[in-house]
C-alpha cells in the first residue's frame, strides 16, 4: 500500500469522525433547546448562545457527510448531496435575504419558537452555511473546484473566527463581527468544512496534499509544522498575558516574533529538506544513467538482433546487429515496419501474435523468416516480451538467426537418411542374397549331377528341377524390378474405375490349374463402387494378396473376394480359411522379405504384401489386417471413394 493510499484513508476516517463530532455538537444543542435553553449561557458566559437555525445547519451537513461515506451507488450519492447541500443553502440564503432586505421571513421560528432561540444568525454564519450549501451540492466522487473553492472561504472564515475568539474576545472585548459568532459555532464549521475538503481527497485537486511526491512530502512539513509551532508558541506567549506576567504589548510582541521564528524555522528546515532530496536525486539519477548506460551497452553489443515496435508494428528501436543482419541503415529500419523485414509468411500472422503477446505478456521461441534488404531469407527464432516505450505499450523481440543451426540440423537430417539408405540397401542385399543363394545352390548341384549321369531318365530330372530354379529366380528378379517401379508415384495412371470392372480383371488371371484344389469366390454388392485407380496396378496388388491366401490356405478351401461401398469409402476384402496370423506378426508382414514362415517350406519371397502396401498406399488408401491363428486372415484394401454404379460382378 502506497503513503498517498494510507493518508487517503486516514483522511477518509478523519471526514467520518469530524462529520460525527458535529452531529454530536449540533444534536446537543437542539436538546438543549428543546429541555434546557439555558445550557449555552451557563457554558458560554462571554458569548451568545448557537442558533436553533444554525445547529439545525450543522446537523444536516454532518448527516449528509457521513451518508456519503456509506452509500454505494454514485446516483444516491449524487442525490443525497445535492438534496442536504440544498436544504443547508436555503437556510443560509434565506437569513442573508432577511439582512440584505430587512424583511423576516419567518425563517427563524420555522421549527422553534423560542424567544430565546429566535432573532437572525449572524451575517457570517448565513453566508458560511451558503459556501457550504454550495459545496455539498456540487460534491460527487471527484471534488471539483466550486466545492475547494467554497469550502475552502468558509474554513479561513471560521479560522479567522477562532483566533478571534481566542485573542480579541477577551483582549480587544468584541472588537469585530467574528466575536459575535459563538466558538462552538465556528468549531462546527471547521468540522464540517475540513470534512468536506476530507472527503476522497485522493480524487480532487488536492490529492497532493497526500501524494508522496516532493511537492506533497513539502507542503504537508509545511502545514504541520506551522500550525503546531504557532499553537505551541502563542499558547506560551498569551499564556504569560493571561499570568499578569506582562502587558498585552509584550504579547503581541512575542506573537509578531514567533511567527518570525516559525517562518525561519520553516525557511532552515526546508532548506535541508530541499538538499537531501537533491542528493537523493542526484544519486539516483547516476544510477539510473549507470543503468541506462549499461543497458545501451548490452543493448547494442548482443549477438542477437534486438527491435523494438508498437503494437501496430512500427520499428521504434533496433541494435547494430539488427542493422547488419538486415542491411538497412538504421534510420531506414527506424522509418519502417515490422511487415517491411517479415516474409510474407510470418508477418500474415502478426496480428495473432501481438493479441497472444498482449494477453500473455511474452511469446518465446517463435520460428519465422526475416528478409534482408537484397531479399536474402533469414530463418530465426524469436523470443518477446510486452514492455512500455515512451509511455507507449510496445513488444521488444530478440532475434536469432538459426542459419547455422538450421544447416547443422540439414546436415544431420542427411547424414542420418543416408545411414538408413544403406542401412536398407544392406539388409536388402542380405535378403535378396538369401533368397538367390538357394536357387543357385540347387542348380550347381543339379548341373554336378548331370556332369556324371548319364541315365536319360535322370538327365531330364536334373534338367527340369534347374529350370524350376531358374524360373524361381526369374520370378525373384521381375519382382524386384516391380517393387523398385511400384516406389515411383509416375508410373501410376489414374482414372475413375468400378471395382467389379477391377475385380473382372484379378479373377481372368486365374486360371483353373493355378489355384489347383482351392475355390476363389468373387462378391460384391450392388451398386458397385467406383475409385480413381491404375488398374493393373491395382490388379498387381490385390493378385499379391490372393496368393498369400493360396499359399497359406489348405486343399478345398474357399478364398472369399467381396467388395462395397462405406461412407466415403470402397472395401474389398480378402478372406481364407489358412493358418492365420500371430498377432505380434501382423506389423511385420509387410516387410519386404518377411516370411511368415521361417523355414520357408512355402513358396514365395516376402515381397507380396510389401508391393501391395506399396501400390494401395500410391491409391491414397491402407490395408487393414484381421487374423487368427488356425481359423483364417482377412484382408481389407479401403480406398477413397469417388461414387458408385449400378452393376454386379456376381458369384463364381
Amino acid at each position: 500500500m502506497t503513503l498517498m493510499t494510507r493518508m487517503a484513508q486516514r483522511l477518509q476516517l478523519y471526514s467520518q469522525l469530524a462529520s460525527l463530532a458535529v452531529i454530536a455538537l449540533s444534536g446537543g444543542v437542539l436538546f438543549s433547546w428543546f429541555f434546557d435553553p439555558r445550557w449555552q449561557a451557563r457554558t458560554f458566559t462571554d458569548f451568545p448562545p448557537m442558533k436553533f437555525n444554525t445547529a439545525l445547519g450543522f446537523m444536516l451537513g454532518g448527516l449528509t457527510i457521513l451518508a456519503l461515506h456509506h452509500l454505494h451507488s454514485p446516483h444516491r450519492r449524487q442525490y443525497v448531496a445535492q438534496l442536504g447541500g440544498f436544504v443547508i443553502l436555503l437556510i443560509g440564503s434565506v437569513t442573508l435575504a432577511e439582512i440584505v432586505f430587512q424583511r423576516d421571513l419567518g425563517i427563524d421560528e420555522l421549527l422553534l419558537n423560542d424567544p430565546d432561540s429566535n432573532g437572525r444568525m449572524a451575517p457570517l454564519s448565513a453566508l458560511f452555511f451558503v459556501l457550504i450549501g454550495i459545496a455539498l451540492i456540487f460534491l460527487d466522487d471527484q471534488p471539483n473546484r466550486a466545492v475547494q473553492a467554497s469550502t475552502s472561504l468558509a474554513l479561513i472564515g471560521a479560522m479567522f473566527g477562532i483566533l478571534e475568539s481566542v485573542y480579541a474576545a477577551t483582549i480587544t472585548r468584541k472588537v469585530s463581527e467574528f466575536s459575535a459568532i459563538p466558538p462552538l459555532t465556528m468549531l462546527s464549521y471547521v468540522l464540517v468544512t475540513t470534512s468536506v475538503l476530507s472527503y476522497r481527497i485522493d480524487q480532487s485537486r488536492l490529492r497532493v496534499i497526500v501524494s508522496d511526491c516532493i511537492s506533497g512530502l513539502v507542503l504537508r512539513r509545511l502545514l504541520m509544522g506551522t500550525s503546531w509551532m504557532i499553537l505551541v508558541i502563542n499558547g506560551i506567549a498569551f499564556g504569560g498575558f493571561y499570568l499578569d506576567w506582562y502587558p498585552v504589548t509584550v504579547a503581541y510582541a512575542l506573537f509578531t516574533i514567533s511567527i518570525a521564528l516559525v517562518i525561519a524555522g520553516q525557511a532552515w528546515q526546508m532548506v535541508f529538506m530541499i538538499n537531501r532530496i537533491e542528493a537523493e536525486r542526484n544519486a539516483v539519477h547516476a544510477a539510473l544513467v549507470e543503468r541506462e548506460l549499461l543497458y545501451r551497452t548490452l543493448f547494442e553489443n548482443v549477438d542477437d538482433a534486438v527491435t523494438v515496435h508498437d503494437l501496430d508494428g512500427n520499428i521504434l528501436e533496433v541494435n547494430d546487429s539488427a542493422v547488419r543482419r538486415l542491411g538497412y541503415s538504421r534510420d531506414e529500419l527506424l522509418r519502417m515496419k515490422t511487415s517491411q523485414i517479415d516474409h510474407p509468411d510470418y508477418g500474415a500472422k502478426f496480428g495473432e501474435r501481438v493479441a497472444v503477446q498482449t494477453r500473455e505478456g511474452r511469446l518465446d521461441n517463435i520460428f519465422g523468416m526475416h528478409l534482408s534488404k537484397d531479399g536474402r531469407q533469414i530463418p530465426i527464432q524469436v523470443s518477446s516480451r510486452v514492455m512500455t516505450y515512451k509511455g507507449q505499450p510496445a513488444v521488444i523481440a530478440v532475434i536469432h538467426d538459426i542459419t547455422l543451426l538450421q544447416k547443422v540440423q540439414q546436415d544431420e537430417l542427411e547424414l542420418a537418411m543416408e545411414r538408413a539408405r544403406s542401412q536398407i540397401l544392406t539388409k536388402f542385399v542380405q535378403d535378396a542374397s538369401h533368397e538367390f543363394r538357394t536357387p543357385l545352390a540347387i542348380i550347381l548341384v543339379n548341373l554336378s549331377l548331370l556332369s556324371r549321369t548319364e541315365h536319360p531318365e535322370r538327365r531330364q530330372m536334373l534338367i527340369k528341377r534347374g529350370e524350376e530354379q531358374v524360373a524361381r529366380i526369374t520370378k525373384l528378379v521381375e519382382q524386384l524390378v516391380l517393387i523398385t517401379e511400384l516406389d515411383d508415384a509416375a508410373v501410376y495412371e489414374l482414372g475413375a474405375i468400378s471395382v467389379a470392372d477391377v475385380l473382372k480383371s484379378v479373377r481372368s488371371r486365374y486360371a483353373p490349374h493355378d489355384i489347383q484344389h482351392h475355390i476363389i469366390q468373387y462378391e460384391i454388392g450392388n451398386p458397385s463402387p467406383i475409385i480413381q485407380a491404375d488398374t493393373g496396378k491395382l490388379v498387381i496388388a490385390l493378385s499379391q494378396i490372393i496368393d498369400n491366401a493360396l499359399r497359406y490356405s489348405p486343399d478345398n478351401s474357399t478364398i472369399r473376394v467381396s467388395s462395397m461401398a462405406q461412407d466415403t469409402s470402397a472395401i474389398i476384402s480378402i478372406s481364407d480359411a489358412g493358418v492365420g496370423i500371430a498377432p505380434d506378426e501382423i506389423e511385420h508382414i509387410f516387410t519386404r522379405f518377411y516370411r511368415h514362415d521361417k523355414a520357408h517350406t512355402t513358396e514365395g519371397f516376402g515381397l507380396g504384401l510389401a508391393i501391395a502396401k506399396i501400390v494401395v498406399k500410391a491409391h491414397q488408401g491402407r490395408i487393414e489386417v484381421e487374423s487368427q491363428l488356425g481359423h483364417g486372415t482377412t484382408f481389407r484394401v479401403i480406398l477413397p471413394l469417388v461414387g458408385t454404379q449400378d452393376r454386379t460382378l456376381g458369384k463364381n
